[in-house]
């Protein structure tokens, strides 16, 4: 015996993930482009007994129903594209592991890494970094901390601009994918932040990215949901670039997808 669809529980996750930005140009230029680019973005775990500083190359997206984007947005911006679930893990893309910094799992994790990065020291220091042991320990280490990429706390301090605007911050409510490139790419996967009030880093690190392809999240228009604007008088200056970048057989799909973002929260 089969099951229907109408008789399948209905997900608690959208079939939708959404990425924002506060900038309309910068919503223009994905568009056109047809990818997203890769950037640096500061983040902190903190454990029992242990904390971790560092700088991951990455494109964010939330994993949430549209009736709760309207905090998102407040926060992240009001111009944006909802894309294809199935083109998120076609490409990749993995959800967050968020992790209570009460429970010591973080800590384990940060006290192997750091028995690794020592182990790895001595042998640089006694056979050199071009021996077969380091290679091979190496990729070991790498392979270990590829995992805290792809980790957050539940709550932490929320830090905008240098400046904590929470104290307490519940990012789990974001449920956060991340496409990161391969740790095996010549894009340093992990960097070290020393001061997490100063993003200044961010902009040499961004630099040195250059056109690396892994550092392009590409995509086709067909896997385009939702394009996301701010207010009418953006819809109207969206709809006049779509028609004039775009193909005739391109730019009728993108305008009909096109929302206004207040309105949309406001009607949910």
């Amino acid at each position: 015996m089969s099951l229907d669809d109408s008789n399948i529980e209905k997900s608690l996750y959208p079939s939708t993930l959404f990425h924002f930005t506060r900038n309309y140009s910068v919503l223009r230029n994905i568009l056109k482009d047809k990818h997203f680019k890769v950037s640096y973005a500061n983040e902190k775990i903190i454990g029992l007994n242990a904390e971790r500083n560092f700088g991951i190359p990455m494109v964010s997206f939330c994993d949430i129903r549209l009736s709760q984007l309207n905090e998102h947005t407040k926060k992240y911006g009001h111009y944006g594209l909802g894309m294809s679930k199935q083109w998120a893990i076609d490409n990749g893309l993995n959800p967050v592991n968020y992790l209570n910094h009460n429970c010591s799992v973080f800590s384990y994790f940060n006290g192997r890494c750091q028995q690794m990065n020592r182990s790895l020291r001595r042998i640089s220091m006694k056979e050199g970094k071009d021996s077969d042991t380091y290679q091979i320990e190496q990729k070991k280490y790498r392979d270990v901390i590829n995992v805290m990429r792809y980790m957050k706390n539940y709550e932490a301090p929320l830090i905008r601009k240098g400046v904590v605007v929470n104290k307490n911050y519940r990012f789990a409510n974001e449920s956060e994918w991340r496409y990161i490139p391969d740790i095996r790419t010549d894009i340093v996967p992990i960097r070290i932040v020393l001061d997490d009030l100063n993003p200044d880093w961010k902009v040499e690190a961004n630099a040195k990215l250059g056109n690396h392809e892994e550092a392009f999240l590409k995509f086709d228009y067909g896997d385009i949901k939702y394009i996301f604007v701010k207010n009418e008088r953006m819809a109207k200056a969206m709809i006049k670039f779509i028609m004039s970048s775009f193909d005739d057989d391109v730019y009728p799909q993108l305008i009909s997808k096109i929302f206004i973002s207040s309105q949309v929260f406001d009607d949910l």
